[in-house]
Order: C-alpha cells, then sequence, then structure tokens
C-alpha cells in the first residue's frame, strides 16, 4: 500500500475486486488504519465504479469507429483518457455509489 499516490493517502474507502494489488501476484497485505476495504462480489462488474468510466469512454469517445490500426486505437483511447481525467467532477459522478459513502 506505500506505493499508493499520495492523493489517495487519506482515502477512507478502498474498493478492491478481490486480485491481488498491481496484478503482480502481491496480495494486499498491510491495510493503514485509515482505509477500510471494501470487497466486490465476484461477477458483478456493474458494482464496480472503474467499468462504469470505461463504459463513459467507450459510449462517448469510441464507439462507432473503425480503427486503422493498433496505433490509431491507442491515440483515440489516449485521447479519450485525456479527455475524461480533465473532467474529474465526470469521473466522480460517474463513480460515486451511495452505499460506499455510507462506511
Amino acid at each position: 500500500m506505500e506505493n499508493l499516490p499520495h492523493q489517495l493517502q487519506s482515502v477512507r474507502n478502498l474498493m478492491a475486486d478481490k486480485r491481488t494489488e498491481g496484478g503482480a501476484g502481491t496480495p494486499l497485505t498491510v491495510i493503514p488504519p485509515n482505509i477500510t476495504i471494501l470487497p466486490l462480489p465476484p461477477k458483478c462488474p456493474e458494482l464496480n465504479p472503474v467499468e462504469n468510466v470505461w463504459q463513459f469512454i467507450r459510449d462517448n469517445w469510441l464507439s462507432n469507429r473503425v480503427f486503422n490500426s493498433y496505433e490509431d486505437i491507442l491515440d483515440h483511447c489516449c485521447d479519450a483518457w485525456n479527455k475524461l481525467t480533465d473532467q474529474p467532477w465526470k469521473i466522480m459522478s460517474i463513480g460515486m455509489r451511495d452505499w460506499a459513502h455510507r462506511f
């Protein structure tokens, strides 16, 4: 957990999809006292806010397109990601879960 970005050091709730940190095979073992783990049930992508972020990106910037190459796909994905990161309020509204804020 020490490799979390400094912006997340004050996080109160961390949603976990029962995978390991960074996909590197190292499980989360030391949980700081300011973080509560909220495990997500398996096979419920609608509960994972990140899935909603990806859906928003697909619906708004990546759908109904024919890409000319792999590099074209990467360029469009990077452009869509940058557009979204320029709108932090949009990310918060997409990922907001009332049930997660009651903890």
